[in-house]
């Protein structure tokens, strides 16, 4: 069913339960008014609507080419399935595409083959955000003063960035617990620390410096020669992820997917680390 509102300088059309608004600014107002006004059967009109209203591929990045069925390549060569799908994606949704070129521009300075090919798998956990730089967000448990449970020095304050050699991080996948920066997937993370006292933090980490890839853990951690601390993983941010892993573990099992998230444990710590970093911001700002 077709509806519409015309206005002194706006147009409100409402077809197939979609609704657009349109000022007479917008380059689309005038050609949908002469839809409005034309003597055609509804459906028509709202075939003729729907058309002008859909959005347009924003133009592809250089270096990249789409082909028939979605196959997605950059310089010739077919994208890996997990970057294919999420550029896809992407795509549809109008998104940027610019961090996509950048990520794989950044993976192919990292000088180990394993890891640039194990990352993917890595990636597919969660579905790791890719970032505007071509970095990559990951997890990484912490004590409630936010260092490390290993050694307690290490500070993974919010901005801190924290590196060592690479080549004293363990490159051998096959090494379960080695010496390296380490980083994970929420579903490691949140199980790994002591009860109230660990907090999640969101680390970004640049595909360069990834090192290897466990392979006893399904892919879940990773050593790394660099990363970033954003800051303790926030609330909704936590709610998303567990939806998406139980969203993920539906779609392995066949079981449809959950609907809703329960209630997360072992995050007061983080929930602490929160608020004393909104504090510290609102007492330094009323210093100024």
């Amino acid at each position: 069913m077709l509806s519409y509102l015309l206005l002194s300088n706006s147009v409100v059309v409402n077809t197939h339960g979609q609704t657009f608004n349109l000022t007479s600014e917008d380059p689309r107002f005038r050609k949908v008014i002469r839809i409005l006004k034309k003597d055609l059967p509804e459906v028509d009109q709202e075939t003729a609507l729907l058309l002008l209203m859909k959005p347009k591929d924003k133009p592809l990045p250089d270096r990249f080419k789409v082909l028939r069925g979605g196959i997605v390549m950059f310089d010739g060569e077919r994208l890996h399935p997990t970057l294919e799908g999420r550029f896809n994606q992407s795509r549809s949704l109008g998104l940027p595409l610019e961090p996509f070129k950048n990520f794989i521009t950044n993976l192919s300075k990292n000088p180990t083959p394993s890891a640039r090919t194990s990352l993917y798998k890595f990636l597919e956990h969660n579905g790791h955000p890719i970032t505007r730089s071509g970095c990559f967000i990951a997890y990484k448990s912490v004590r409630d003063n936010l260092t490390d449970w290993h050694t307690g020095k290490i500070d993974n304050s919010p901005g801190t960035v924290v590196s060592m050699p690479r080549d004293n991080v363990v490159e051998d996948p096959e090494t379960t617990c080695a010496s390296g920066l380490h980083v994970a997937a929420w579903v490691y993370a949140k199980d790994f620390g002591k009860g109230d006292k660990q907090v999640i933090l969101e680390i970004e980490v640049d595909p360069r410096d990834v090192v290897s890839v466990p392979n006893d853990y399904d892919g879940t951690k990773m050593r790394v020669c660099r990363y970033r601390a954003i800051g303790p993983c926030k609330e909704l941010n936590i709610k998303l992820i567990e939806l998406q892993v139980k969203a993920r573990k539906g779609a392995k099992s066949g079981k449809p997917k959950a609907a809703k998230a329960k209630p997360i444990r072992k995050r007061s710590a983080t929930k602490r680390a929160v608020k004393s970093l909104s504090k510290k911001k609102k007492s330094s700002s009323r210093r100024k």
